[in-house]
């Protein structure tokens, strides 16, 4: 007995085959795509929050290297006493403007943090103005003395992220430096 001849094509067994193929190759493709689109959103706001940090950093910096050195009856820097909770406040002396070497004056300028509203502020630098907002949004900024010259600044933003599972959670970025006041004479 002969065979009849096998028409062109593909089996139903094949065809199932290959589809599963196929369906099993889209899984593993969907899932990597979503595991890098995580792991881009997570990059992406890493970045963010810590350029959000320098900023914040760049702009402390100026001011607090103005300050006058320290003498032997007064810091160059200090923190003041009794602040409210969550508050971080550093007091510093500059030249009053226009400074006059003959008769000099100067005057107090402060960086204040409030976590309740995320702002970083100092008093403005003329006399009658409204006080400048330096940065917004942050999470906490930590304003410590070291030394009559110097302070620690740590700088702690936050922003939501959202996983691979459509849940929120918060990624946080510190950042940590120490500002010296540049001292023209010793002590």
């Amino acid at each position: 007995m002969t065979r009849p001849p096998r028409r062109p094509g593909m089996t139903l067994v094949e065809v199932m085959i290959s589809t599963a193929i196929l369906a099993l190759l889209g899984i593993v493709l969907a899932q990597i795509y979503v595991a890098s689109q995580a792991a881009y959103s997570t990059g992406t706001g890493r970045v963010a929050l810590q350029q959000k940090a320098r900023r914040t950093v760049q702009r402390l910096t100026p001011r607090l290297i103005q300050a006058i050195p320290a003498t032997d009856t007064r810091n160059a820097i200090y923190n003041p006493e009794a602040l409210p909770p969550m508050t971080s406040k550093v007091v510093y002396t500059v030249p009053a403007e226009p400074f006059d070497p003959r008769s000099p004056s100067y005057r107090e300028k402060w960086i204040l943090f409030e976590q309740s509203t995320g702002l970083v502020t100092t008093n403005a630098d003329e006399e009658g103005q409204a006080d400048l907002v330096l940065a917004r949004d942050i999470h906490w900024l930590g304003l410590e003395v070291l030394s009559p010259n110097s302070v620690r600044i740590t700088v702690v933003v936050q922003a939501p992220l959202r996983d691979v599972g459509g849940n929120t959670r918060d990624q946080e970025y510190r950042l940590q430096t120490t500002i010296l006041i540049p001292y023209y004479a010793t002590r």
